[in-house]
Parts: structure tokens; C-alpha cells; sequence
């Protein structure tokens, strides 16, 4: 049963990591070819705010 769980607990990681590659992508494409303020591309592509500067530090070590 634990090794039922540990997988489960494994792929809900992956696709959050999944998630998270790809918003960074997107969000990348709108500000820095866009030209899209920041804030408003978290907003619009529907990051928790509490997770907004987690991406903007991102986007300053892509820079």
C-alpha cells in the first residue's frame, strides 16, 4: 500500500513541476516578447498570487 502512495505522491510532484515549467514559458513569451507588465501576465495565465514572486525571481535569473 505505501508503494501505491508513494507513486501517487510522485506523479501529483511531476505534473505540478509539469505546470510550472510550462507557466514560466508562457509567461516568459508575454513579457518578454509581448511586452506585457509582469503582474498583469501572472494574472491573466491564473498564478496564485501567493506563487507571484516566486516567478518573478524566475524571470529575473532568465533575464
Amino acid at each position: 500500500m505505501s508503494y501505491a502512495i508513494s507513486l501517487a505522491e510522485e506523479r501529483k510532484e511531476g505534473r505540478r513541476e509539469g505546470q510550472r515549467e510550462e507557466r514560466l514559458a508562457i509567461l516568459r513569451r508575454l513579457v518578454f516578447m509581448s511586452g506585457m507588465p509582469t503582474d498583469e501576465a501572472l494574472s491573466m495565465i491564473g498564478v496564485p498570487a501567493d506563487e507571484w514572486a516566486q516567478y518573478r525571481q524566475e524571470l529575473k535569473g532568465i533575464r
